[in-house]
């Protein structure tokens, strides 16, 4: 049977038990962050192979943050949310709901190896790194982004020039891309929206509602004041469960936002069977499900 994964954002965990797990065949001198993602998500460190990558200063911020949650907790079972070292850690422990994410992330990996050249891999480099600095839920965000990007050049249609643009009025957008083929550039700005599912409700009015304010709120908050905003583009990406996603998928099945330079919301989802079979999709929401 082919079922779902859900992004599951918060995790328990007794923090001395993720702390021995994370030093499992540790050696001195061995950056611990680098080795777990070279086992469990090895795209990510072949992607940054060949770039000089600061791994010492990502493993120190780890350990950093293992500190401060063993403090915190002083030895009891605490719920934390979760980040990418969390699920890495939580698949070691064998916990089978968070196999999905990692294949996804490392597919989404080893297609931006294939989409990328080295001076793209350069350029991107600071998203990856703001990924892996991220101990929260909000390494998301900067999946979402790397997402977009990756459908965007695997389109063959734009070529990436440059990530954190800063604009006119000191805000600065995702990205900065150029259409070869008319030589048009546009600036995209990723909108990742995190549903809450008690809030969810599949009524196309609060949707329509919920939506047109949070993209209206991120435009004024990028754009305001700056004589670029013309060429801002947003594009949304849900994160969200089964359930949530299929109601936004029925939404914009039948209605549309009517924002102006606003594209139709992307997500994510995972099939799998009993076998350990996956199968990832990064898609606009109409076209995520199976029919």
């Amino acid at each position: 049977m082919v079922c779902y994964r859900e992004v599951l954002e918060f995790i328990k965990i007794y923090p001395p038990l993720l702390w021995r797990i994370a030093n499992v065949g540790s050696k001195q001198k061995m950056n611990l962050v680098k080795e777990n993602l070279r086992l469990y998500l090895p795209a990510i460190v072949e992607f940054l192979g060949k770039h000089d990558f600061p791994w010492t200063k990502v493993n120190s911020d780890f350990n950093k943050k293992i500190e401060k949650r063993l403090k915190e907790a002083s030895g009891e079972t605490s719920t934390v949310e979760a980040s990418i070292y969390d699920i890495i850690i939580s698949c070691k422990k064998g916990l089978k709901d968070y196999e999905g994410l990692l294949v996804f992330f490392n597919r989404l990996f080893e297609e931006l190896i294939i989409n990328t050249d080295d001076n793209t891999r350069a350029v991107i480099k600071t998203t990856v790194w703001n990924l892996l600095i991220s101990f929260d839920s909000k390494y998301l965000n900067y999946i979402g982004e790397l997402a977009v990007l990756n459908n965007l050049l695997k389109s063959k249609t734009v070529e990436l020039i440059k990530c954190e643009v800063s604009l006119d009025n000191n805000k600065s957008i995702d990205f900065d891309v150029l259409f070869p083929e008319n030589g048009m550039r546009v600036l995209i700005e990723v909108v990742n929206i995190h549903l809450d599912s008690q809030k969810t409700e599949d009524d196309p009015k609060k949707i329509q509602g919920f939506l047109k304010k949070r993209l209206t709120d991120k435009r004024k908050s990028k754009t305001q004041d700056s004589k670029y905003a013309d060429k801002v583009h947003l594009i949304p990406v849900l994160w969200g469960s089964h359930k949530d996603l299929r109601i936004y998928e029925r939404f914009f099945k039948s209605h549309k936002l009517d924002l102006p330079l606003t594209y139709e919301p992307m997500a994510y989802l995972t099939y799998s069977d009993s076998n350990g079979y996956f199968e990832t999709y990064f898609n606009p929401i109409t076209k995520l499900f199976k029919e």
